[in-house]
This record gives C-alpha cells, structure tokens and sequence, in this order.
C-alpha cells in the first residue's frame, strides 16, 4: 500500500474507533462541536450518554 495511502487508512480507522465508542452507552450520545489544533482534534459529546461515551473514546484514542 502506498505510504499516503497508508495515511489515510489509519486516520480513518481511527475515525471509526471513535464513532464505534461513541455508540458504546446506547444511550443517544452525539457529536457536537469539533475544533481542530495543529496536533489535536477535540470533540464536544452530547447527550444522556455522553460521560460514559466521552470516556470510552478517550480510551480509544
């Protein structure tokens, strides 16, 4: 696989690591605002889930 490529493959698995945490407490989280850094990007969760949730994806990260 192409070194860009491969780049891009582990972004997007790592997009769908946190969308999988996100969906963890079943209990209707969802994604608020997004900022990005030039190192980080931040992710405000919302919802009756969303402590259960935040905390999955920041173990996921």
């Amino acid at each position: 696989m192409p070194e860009d490529l491969q780049a891009l493959t582990l972004k997007v698995a790592a997009l769908v690591r946190l969308a999988d945490a996100l969906d963890y407490s079943r209990l209707e989280s969802r994604l608020g605002e997004v900022t990005f850094g030039k190192q980080r990007i931040r992710f405000e969760i919302k919802g009756n889930g969303s402590v259960i949730d935040a905390e999955r994806m920041r173990k996921k990260r």
